[in-house]
């Protein structure tokens, strides 16, 4: 298989971490009473949860409380399975980021180095760089840049 056909598998999958759940839109809770954290006469907390509600009240309400407070910091953690089709084994990876829900703005960090190199990519840094404004995307990454033989090191992704 050449190079870059071997490549594009991963390019595929990095791309489409780089800009998960970076949409333009920001759905608004269900106000269902289902999603409700609060009894009557129950005081709330600044998170949107009471002392008395259930665990699962209090995740039902995490939603809401996050989109009220206006930001939010993210972390995750991911996992690719069989990242050459040879029965490689998976590879994990974990990343940050930052989203302003009013501004449609979001931003995230993660180091793809290892998933690079069980794809046979030794040779290039992993870094991935994302920032989201409004329904533009840029992704910042030595790989990607490489791949599609961009000029900058940022690329732009519009819808």
């Amino acid at each position: 298989m050449r190079p870059r056909a071997r490549l594009a598998p991963l390019a595929i999958v990095s791309l489409l971490i780089a800009t998960a759940g970076c949409g333009s839109d920001v759905a608004a809770p269900s106000s269902s009473p289902a999603g409700d954290a609060t009894r009557a006469g129950e005081e709330t907390t600044a998170l949107g949860d009471s002392t008395a509600a259930t665990p699962e009240d209090r995740l039902a309400a995490a939603p809401a409380a996050t989109i009220a407070a206006g930001t939010a910091r993210t972390t995750f953690v991911a996992t690719v399975v069989d990242v050459n089709g040879a029965g490689s084994g998976t590879v994990t990876f974990d990343g940050e980021g930052e989203i302003d829900f009013e501004n449609q703005q979001a931003s995230s960090r993660s180091d793809l180095s290892e998933l690079l190199r069980q794809g046979g990519v030794d040779d290039i840094d992993g870094e991935l760089e994302s920032v989201v404004d409004g329904a533009v995307s840029y992704v910042r990454s030595p790989f990607f840049a490489t791949m599609v033989g961009a000029p900058t090191p940022w690329i732009r992704i519009d819808p």
